[in-house]
């Protein structure tokens, strides 16, 4: 019986592909070369930069990267006029060349220093605003940890994975909600995850005072 179970346990784990099971497929040192063209808006360190309007990605998940990076190139975000800031990363990220230089230019960002993110809106109580957080943790986690792509869950399950929220600048994160609740996010129907958030998880965020709440309170996640 044992020996029935190995044979089974090894067919299985030999049909699942490699990048599901969180492994790093890209070459960091390519990676680099690529990001000479993130790193303008990104910064060095991809530690983000409002002016430019680009997101902390360094200490966000590799896969998320990769598939967010891959929806740009699908025309799956910053498609719609109102997104300026989608529409000059949709563009940024058709100059990757194929799917492996996605890979190479995520796994370069793997290797970069994470460090800690000063919060620069303390103008409302983070308690206020628990009980509305408590929608988003069905997918990003208690913590705003995310929900990693190989986490064990039912196909079924109402919610994809979920990238992490702890750590990311709350002026990105207010844009993104107010994107969301707007349609200039999670327009296209091929975009899953973004659905998912934009119909389960918006309507929780009743009002402006909602959102600014639930931002503050993320940000005391670090």
């Amino acid at each position: 019986m044992k020996k029935q179970l190995v044979v089974i346990a090894t067919v299985i784990c030999s049909s699942i592909p490699i990048s599901a099971l969180g492994v790093n497929t890209g070459d960091a040192k390519l990676g680099q070369a690529h990001y000479i063209f993130c790193q303008t808006c990104h910064g060095v360190n991809a530690e983000g930069n409002q002016p430019t309007g680009a997101p902390r990605l360094v200490g966000l998940q590799g896969w998320y990267l990769v598939k967010q990076l891959i929806k740009f190139r699908a025309g799956l975000r910053g498609n719609e006029p109102q997104d300026t800031f989608g529409q000059q990363m949709a563009s940024i990220a058709k100059t990757l060349p194929n799917e492996q230089a996605i890979h190479d230019v995520v796994a370069y960002i793997m290797t970069l220093e994470v460090d800690s993110l000063p919060r620069t809106d303390k103008t409302v109580s983070p308690v206020e605003s628990t009980h509305v957080f408590w929608h988003c943790t069905h997918c990003h986690g208690s913590k705003g940890q995310g929900i990693n792509e190989g986490y064990t869950r039912n196909p079924s399950a109402l919610h994809p994975p979920a990238p992490k929220l702890a750590g990311q600048h709350d002026w990105y994160l207010l844009r993104q909600i107010q994107n969301f609740k707007s349609r200039i996010r999670a327009s296209q129907s091929g975009d899953k995850e973004g659905t998912q958030c934009r119909v389960r998880g918006m309507p929780n965020l009743s009002s402006d005072e909602d959102i600014k709440n639930v931002v503050d309170y993320i940000q005391t996640l670090q």
